[in-house]
């Protein structure tokens, strides 16, 4: 809190002391020249005083200002949430810190801190295969006491995973399939959807498979997941997005191209992902 409150003065007054840095700079030179010449004292020493006292403060305020950015991702863990919900967002989807490796009592911790700064709702991303890091039932049975905490999106693959949550969590504490390929088991665990990538090309498709299980449904939701399967591959034959923008692309969506590191689809991976798209006459 010291350090985001000096930040902050900083940031309202650095041009104050980068101009008094700056006055006292020159004039101590001048001063020093000029009793270099005459031997007469002018005062050279008062003015270097005051010039190394403004550095000082400068370079006092700007480690304040770069801790202040630098705790907890400050930037990018309060700054853009606002950011965004001036933008008209309607809520915040949060994956968890990668590389890292943080434990459970960091997650939580994390999260709680993030949602004290923000007013949007806010979804959790479980997503181990790209964080290094999962979290526990346990973990999300916490974070569903914050009322600030929605669900969580979750990309884990783990049914062990989902099955316990769901037994220690709230029903308010919703789930969301983060896999295509595993909207209806997911939704048989009593997860409440999906948060999908495929939707960007069959959306229809999609909304009528999780409307299904929503309603019971989980015979006709199966088939409808199986006949997509193929497609479902194919969107991710290389890491996401890399395929589902060529499939956009293809169908003339002008998703754009991908910056590095990640590159264009391979002639042979975007060959399979035309004949599966064909096949379900999307091309």
């Amino acid at each position: 809190m010291v350090w985001e409150i000096l930040g902050i003065l900083f940031a309202w007054t650095w041009p104050i002391w980068a101009f008094v840095f700056v006055f006292c700079l020159a004039a101590a030179i001048s001063r020093a020249v000029q009793e270099a010449g005459d031997g007469k004292s002018r005062g050279s020493g008062w003015y270097a005083f005051g010039a190394a006292l403004a550095l000082a403060v400068i370079l006092g305020g700007l480690e304040a200002s770069l801790r202040r950015f630098a705790h907890y991702d400050y930037w990018l863990d309060t700054v853009l949430p606002s950011i965004a919900e001036d933008s008209g967002a309607d809520a915040l989807l949060h994956v968890t810190p990668y590389y890292n490796k943080a434990s459970q009592t960091g997650l939580i911790k994390h999260y709680e801190y993030i949602a004290e700064r923000i007013e949007l709702p806010m979804i959790l991303y479980n997503v181990p295969s790209r964080t290094g890091v999962s979290f526990t039932a346990e973990s999300y049975k916490v974070l569903a006491q914050n009322p600030k905490i929605n669900g969580v999106k979750e990309a884990s693959g783990n049914f062990s995973l989902l099955a316990h949550t769901r037994f220690l969590c709230p029903d308010d504490f919703y789930i969301w399939s983060g896999n295509d390929d595993q909207v209806v088991p997911m939704m048989s665990l009593g997860a409440k959807g999906v948060i999908s990538v495929a939707s960007n090309i069959i959306p229809e498709v999609m909304v009528k498979m999780s409307h299904l299980c929503l309603e019971g449904q989980f015979e006709d939701a199966s088939k409808l997941q199986i006949a997509y399967m193929d497609l479902i591959d194919a969107l991710f034959i290389e890491v996401n997005p890399i395929p589902i923008k060529a499939a956009m692309n293809l169908m003339g969506m002008e998703a754009g191209s991908l910056r590095l590191p990640l590159c264009d689809i391979s002639h042979k991976n975007l060959e399979t992902l035309r004949q599966a798209m064909g096949r379900m006459g999307l091309l």
